[in-house]
């Protein structure tokens, strides 16, 4: 029989197995001791209740009894899916609670106990897991959210021992205990800004918000694991990232590459991958600044994903992030060595949007002639411009300029005619889809601009600049957007006067005449002289 000192020591020591945060609680008597002298009776019937609660910055503050508490503010969340496992530890020898204290509270330590028997109930609109006596048995589990609901964080892992020293009466144990996890809503979110990259070849910037899960900082918690996970595409050039990484909200910060947090980037089969992975010091500060925070204290991290000039972004351009936000064993993520899954580590976001397609530009004039090589050698550049009454007016791609610049376009601001009088100008953004989001309503800002400026040899130049527009669409299904441009003949076909002709057989005429009256003049002189002599 152990002594009441020795069954106190015990029954901390169960206690503080439980994650922070979680608030737990025993009801009942004690169990009658066994005829083997152990006081836990390993027939006894025992329950775990699971009340799943909404992160607030009220609730979650100190740590739980094991008893069931009225006075929790539990804002219920529903559809939360929780699994318990039966840890291989004999819990009714000081062995096997030894063996459990030796990880001391390191819930990953712990989780490699995990036996192959568990159970799994997912909470309903009461925000209740109840595990009843014929799904457990006196033992340790580990306790896992294996499925939330989108945009919440999962709480941490955390083993609770059923069944655990009442601290009403720690002469007894408890054998129904009730725990009170919190998750963290509006987990994760991601934007795109693609407004300032019409054309293939320019910048485009993600921005993922990422909730900070609240723990009791000064108690000592800390967040284990934290990292943000962005699913890159093939196109995007993984290694010329800059993240910029801050604390946002209350108690802005912007946190140190390196110092608190290290960016690693892995190739993998169909996406490249950049996992932003917060370091022990990067954590401290999240933890510090949420705690002294509140909801709105979040982590965002900014990637300016670049492009090669000449790169294909015809069709979709598709951008996932995933976060981590704790230790669970259920995230296996290894940031180094991605393999061949495309599937989003942790709580995904809503894939984020880009829509780019190309547009043909064929030239041709009001000659129509059969030989379509006469219209070769027109050049034309792209402005996004603004479709006005008369025409046009152009915007500038390059405020920074004295002029208005026209796009750049795979490393290109001007396009010629060849082959058949046609030019293919690869890619630009559709213009009822920007940052990510379809347009519902377009305005006269929404267009693009051709202007004309070097005509083919023998036609006029375009008098105006030419609007259209790239749709959605037929971004998504690859189809080019064909414009027609009609050019006439130089001075509308209508012919000049002839540069000289005439007007120099006049003045060689009168020339002549005027010589050969100069020379009769002359010779008439010359007879009157020698006459006088």
């Amino acid at each position: 029989m152990h002594s009441l000192t020795t069954r106190r020591g015990l029954g901390l020591a169960a206690a503080m197995t439980l994650a922070a945060g979680a608030l737990v609680a025993p009801t009942g008597a004690a169990a009658p001791a066994d005829p083997n002298g152990s006081t836990i009776d390993p027939d006894a019937a025992t329950t775990l209740t699971i009340h799943k609660c909404e992160q607030t910055d009220a609730n979650g503050v100190t740590e739980g009894t094991g008893n069931p508490d009225p006075q929790v503010e539990c804002k219920p969340v529903a559809g939360v899916e929780f699994t318990i496992t039966k840890l291989n530890v004999d819990l009714t020898t000081p062995e096997g609670w030894k063996q459990l204290a030796d990880a001391k509270g390191d819930v990953v330590k712990a989780g490699a106990l995990k036996s192959n028997t568990t159970q799994t109930i997912t909470t309903g609109g009461d925000g209740l897991a109840s595990f009843t006596d014929a799904q457990t048995e006196v033992g340790a589990y580990l306790v896992s959210e294996t499925r939330t609901p989108d945009k919440v964080i999962p709480a941490e892992d955390f083993v609770v021992t059923l069944p655990m020293t009442n601290p009403q009466d720690t002469a007894k144990w408890n054998y129904n205990v009730h725990v009170y996890p919190k998750n963290t809503l509006s987990g994760v979110d991601k934007q795109v800004t693609d407004k300032p990259a019409p054309g293939s070849g320019r910048d485009i910037t993600y921005t993922i918000t990422t909730s900070i899960p609240k723990v009791d900082y000064p108690g000592g918690a800390r967040i284990k694991r934290y990292e943000v996970v962005d699913r890159l595409d093939k196109r995007i050039n993984k290694d010329a990232l800059t993240p910029v990484v801050k604390i946002v909200g209350q108690n802005e910060v912007t946190l140190a590459d390196t110092t608190d947090y290290t960016l690693i980037t892995a190739e993998g089969k169909d996406h490249n991958w950049a996992t932003i992975q917060l370091t022990e010091e990067g954590r401290r500060k999240a933890s510090e600044a949420r705690y002294n925070g509140n909801g709105e204290t979040k982590l965002q991290v900014t990637l300016t994903a670049k492009f090669d000039a000449a790169v294909n972004l015809e069709g979709d351009l598709s951008n996932t992030a995933g976060l981590i936000p704790n230790d669970s064993p259920n995230f296996t993520w290894d940031p180094n060595n991605p393999g061949t899954t495309t599937d989003i580590p942790g709580i995904p976001t809503t894939p984020v949007l880009s829509k780019y397609g190309k547009v043909v530009l064929t030239k041709t004039g009001t000659d129509d002639l059969a030989d379509k090589t006469k219209y070769n050698g027109a050049q034309f550049q792209v402005y996004e411009c603004t479709k006005t009454a008369s025409g046009a007016t152009l915007r500038d791609s390059d405020p920074s300029t004295q002029t208005v610049d026209p796009l750049t376009i795979g490393g290109e601001k001007t396009f010629t005619t060849a082959g058949q009088g046609t030019v293919e100008i690869n890619y630009l953004r559709a213009n009822d889809y920007v940052n990510g989001a379809k347009k519902d309503q377009l305005t006269d800002e929404d267009y693009y601009c051709l202007v004309e400026t070097k005509a083919p040899e023998g036609y006029s130049l375009q008098a105006d600049p030419l609007p259209f527009r790239v749709l959605a669409e037929k971004a998504e299904k690859k189809a080019a957007t064909e414009v027609t441009v009609t050019d006439v003949p130089k001075n509308a076909g209508f012919r000049l006067p002839l540069t000289g002709a005439n007007g120099v057989i006049f003045l060689t005429v009168a020339g002549a005449l005027l010589v050969a009256g100069g020379a009769v003049v002359a010779y008439a002189n010359k007879r009157r002289h020698v006459a006088k002599h």
